[in-house]
């Protein structure tokens, strides 16, 4: 295999140069909000047209997370190293020192955590009792599970939270997304309870802040509970992975691998090539490395359970949990009971019912970008703190979003 790498922040941009200069790319490591826009360019093959037994995997991932795998017509794109969702942590010790325990398998109301926080605020426990992770490509997938948890989605049936079923932006007041960023501006500046400069925090700033006990409650990937429980940390193994508060449903992302028009091109050789290595990353495989034939029944999914062993890193894949080192694994920093029913009470985000592709321009994806940038002044008190401020500031993004709408008429 010969790999080429592109920088974290601009790697979205630095593939779209990549595929519009022509670069001969195989196989490539991508993200939902991503699939729409460069399906839509004609970069991202349909995986079911080379390997139909990919559909096969479709069942084997939790309900949530299926619509990342999906392309404009229902097919499959490919397949998941790792797919992960947001996660609601509490310092056990911390919550003793104030009198509060919360029952991990119960979702907790957004009335108590706030009340939460501000007596563990009162009781001098820490300054910021609430942070979480929201800086870089952190931001959308947490703030979703602020949207998600406060509120029931405004489509059922699309599993709409931001959009109806037009594709057109709900951000009126009490719309799931000014409840949200409401919530968030109080416990910011009215509490004083939320660090709001978790904005711009990175994995590095939540693990090492949340570990050291700068904050006792904090909404982090489950990838970033393995350091944040390290046994030599101040507080290693004092956080509980709670339930979401309010519906009780959290926000999911996950990293498929793409197979490249370009490597549909190529020979039958070039193709089993490509599928065979984003089998062994995001599929099962026999004790030889070779693709098997039913996931359900046959197979092992060789990265997605290393990961989790030696970097805490988690799957899509229910099942993997019936594995005792997948689950013990897991049982190292968090309770793998909680971690199944959050797993499956979790929804991806970045599709909000439909994948458009525009989403990345719009958001800001990994980078700051225009909405992102908006709401960021918002949580910081940047731009007032009244609803009159979060309206004026929810109409320019969605007028933003109505003239992507238009630019793309009849092509999503």
């Amino acid at each position: 295999v010969s790999l080429s790498d592109i920088a974290q922040e601009t790697y979205r941009e630095g593939l779209i140069a990549k595929f519009t200069g022509g670069a001969p790319i195989d196989l490539f490591y991508s993200s939902t909000e991503w699939q729409s826009e460069f399906q839509l360019a004609n970069w991202i093959t349909n995986i079911e047209d080379l390997f139909p037994e990919a559909r096969k995997y479709y069942n084997e991932i939790a309900p949530g997370f299926r619509p990342a795998v999906l392309g404009r017509d229902g097919e499959m794109l490919g397949l998941m190293y790792y797919a992960d969702h947001t996660n609601f942590v509490v310092n056990r010790e911390h919550l003793k020192q104030v009198g509060w325990e919360l029952n991990s398998m119960t979702s907790p109301s957004w009335d108590d955590v706030r009340t939460l926080a501000l007596d563990l605020k009162k009781e001098g426990v820490n300054e910021f009792p609430m942070a979480a992770f929201m800086g870089s490509y952190g931001f959308w997938q947490t703030f979703h599970t602020f949207v998600m948890g406060l509120n029931k989605p405004i489509d059922q049936e699309g599993i709409r939270w931001l959009f109806d079923e037009d594709l057109d932006p709900v951000f009126e007041k009490d719309s799931p997304i000014f409840n949200a960023i409401r919530w968030l501006m109080d416990v910011a500046n009215e509490d004083k309870t939320f660090q709001s400069a978790s904005v711009n925090y990175t994995d590095p700033d939540v693990i090492n802040n949340v570990a050291n006990g700068a904050h006792s409650i904090a909404w982090v990937p489950t990838y970033d509970l393995g350091p944040i429980n390290d046994p030599a940390n101040k507080e290693g193994g004092n956080l509980q992975n709670v339930l979401t508060p309010g519906t009780g449903i959290a926000s999911a992302w996950a990293r498929p691998y793409n197979t490249s028009t370009f490597n549909a091109k190529r020979d039958r050789a070039a193709q089993e090539a490509a599928w065979k290595l984003q089998v062994w990353f995001g599929g099962k495989t026999d004790e030889n490395l070779e693709p098997v034939d039913n996931p359900a029944t046959e197979g092992t999914y060789v990265v997605n359970k290393r990961i989790m062993i030696e970097v805490a890193v988690p799957s899509p894949y229910p099942t993997l949990l019936d594995d005792p080192e997948y689950r013990a694994a897991i049982a190292k920093f968090a309770d793998a009971d909680v971690y199944l029913a959050q797993l499956n009470q979790s929804k991806i985000h970045q599709t909000d019912g439909t994948q458009v592709p525009w989403w990345g321009e719009w958001s800001g994806g990994w980078g700051l970008g225009y909405a992102r940038s908006e709401i960021n002044g918002l949580i910081l008190g940047q731009k007032g703190t009244s609803d009159a401020d979060i309206l004026t500031v929810l109409d320019q993004i969605g007028a933003r979003w109505k003239e992507f709408k238009t630019e793309f008429a009849g092509e999503y």
